[in-house]
């Protein structure tokens, strides 16, 4: 989602696809996620169309065009890229 609505957003790990994923806290949350920016799918025409513009102007990510799901750092520290993966071609860069 929208960068925007983002804190404590730190780099986590690049897919071989390119993604690259961040561990980031919501403005409003104190929970701790990993999923990608819009902003960086925006600038790359691959993945421009999972990015939608939603009514109060912040942008929403269509993870599943992406073949990957949002996690909560947890889940991520217990399973790894497996916590994210919904397409089995995906895989983290060497």
């Amino acid at each position: 989602s929208d960068i925007r609505l983002k804190r404590a957003i730190a780099p986590l790990a690049k897919l071989e696809s390119g993604l690259q994923l961040y561990r980031f806290q919501y403005l409003w949350s104190d929970d701790v996620f990993v999923g990608v920016m819009a902003q960086d799918l925006l600038a790359n025409p691959q993945w421009q169309d999972a990015v939608v513009v939603q009514k109060n102007g912040f942008y929403a990510v269509n993870y599943e065009h992406l073949g990957i799901r949002m996690v909560s750092l947890a889940e991520w520290n217990h399973q790894g890229i497996h916590a994210l993966v919904l397409a089995p071609a995906l895989a983290l860069a060497h």
